[in-house]
């Protein structure tokens, strides 16, 4: 068959079916999401254990296998990897490209329940729907205003607690990465003399201020018709009163933790640095969710930022400054491609004018139409680059003078 032929005994079909083709691609742009690259890669849930102090060796043997024994069945699994580093563990997950990751997310967390055992001083596994191995598309950095000469990265638990929240919210995050900061410890300082003049060892008492630092429930207390429930509150409000633990008792003699040791309000030692413009700071990356639309993120992100700046950390004296997004990127392209759209858009429509005045047989063969188009096309754009260096008084009689 002859496509051009028949197109050209059948100008309302091809009208027809052009209308249609761009009435659902329309309907399919508007649905697609905005970012700088496709997604090509599968989608991946990041499961990461932290246990302090532990080597590679230790991770892998009472954590990481442990999680890959409950995590080998899941359904739509295509690749399970796993890495073990210094107090650090994780799991990458590969499923399917058709796999839902919220439902992906769920089934991850019913397994990881299923895993037990762990070692008293891990924390708990923290499960995020962005690869580990995913680049951030936002960077921003924390720094301190001029008039605060506190050290930036101890307000490193003050973002954990207060600020890390306001970013997970908001649509489209997979996930955020922090570098630069170092967490409030509580330091206790031992008098290994007096420790051993008590017969205390260090073992001992760190069993001791553990167990002392927590809340225990005592049950149900039923008195006439009343029901009274009972704990025992011990966690610790202040440095202060962890130095009223008893650390050792023999019904003759009594030893609190404060004559002992002493006890300070510190932070963790600083195992690296980051700097900006030679300034030391906090690193804050943001990782997206497979499918997220990056321009309406990257403007929550900001409208966040805006928010937190004047409330919260105006009150800390610091702030929080975006240093990188795919934005500028992202809009670049779209008005290039808006841009050539218009082009395509007018040379369309001088050929569809030309296709209703005109029939095969006034040009002698489909060719000459197809030559005819072309001669259109050529002009419509170069009359279009005329217009753009403002000779538009000439633009409307060019494509005349072409169709005439």
């Amino acid at each position: 068959m002859d496509i051009v032929k028949y197109s050209l005994e059948k100008p309302v079909s091809v009208a027809v079916a052009v209308i249609l083709l761009v009435t659902f691609g329309f309907i399919g742009l508007n649905k697609l999401p905005i970012q700088l690259t496709p997604d090509v890669e599968t989608p991946k849930i990041t499961v990461q254990t932290v246990w302090g102090g532990a080597t590679p060796y230790e991770i892998e043997k009472e954590i990481i296998e442990r999680q890959e024994e409950a995590l080998k069945g899941l359904q739509g699994l295509t690749k399970m990897e796993s890495s073990s580093y210094n107090s650090f563990g994780e799991v990458t997950l590969s499923f399917e490209l058709d796999t839902v990751v919220d439902d992906a997310l769920l089934r991850v967390s019913n397994k990881m329940n299923e895993v037990s055992g762990y070692p008293d001083n891990a924390q708990k596994p923290v499960i995020e729907a962005a690869g580990a191995n995913n680049s951030p598309i936002v960077w921003m950095v924390v720094k301190p205003k001029k008039e605060n000469k506190e050290n930036i990265i101890h307000y490193f638990t003050f973002f954990e607690d207060n600020i890390r929240q306001s970013f997970e919210r908001i649509k489209g995050v997979g996930s955020i990465f922090i570098f630069g900061g170092t967490a409030d410890e509580l330091h206790v300082t031992l008098d290994m003399e007096k420790m051993a003049r008590n017969k205390i060892s260090i073992d001992q008492l760190s069993g001791i201020i553990q167990e002392a630092n927590s809340t225990i429930s005592a049950g149900v207390l039923g008195i006439g018709r009343k029901n009274y429930r009972i704990r025992t509150i011990g966690q610790f409000q202040s440095p202060a009163d962890a130095l009223d633990v008893v650390v050792y008792d023999d019904g003759l003699k009594r030893v609190y933790l404060r004559d002992i040791a002493t006890i300070e309000k510190a932070y963790e030692k600083e195992s690296a640095a980051v700097l900006h413009n030679g300034e030391q700071i906090i690193v804050i990356g943001l990782r997206k969710e497979t499918g997220a639309n990056v321009l309406e993120m990257s403007n929550d992100v900001e409208k966040e930022i805006s928010r937190l700046n004047e409330g919260i950390l105006a009150e800390k004296g610091i702030y929080i400054e975006l240093v990188y997004d795919q934005r500028s990127y992202i809009n670049t392209a779209i008005n290039l491609g808006e841009k050539k759209c218009v082009d395509w858009c007018l040379a369309g429509c001088l050929c569809f004018t030309d296709l209703f005045a005109k029939r095969a047989d006034d040009f002698g063969n489909s060719g000459c139409h197809s030559h005819f188009c072309y001669r259109h096309l050529r002009f419509s754009l170069a009359c279009r680059e005329k217009l753009e260096c403002g000779q538009s008084g000439r633009y409307f009689l060019c494509c005349g003078y072409v169709g005439g």
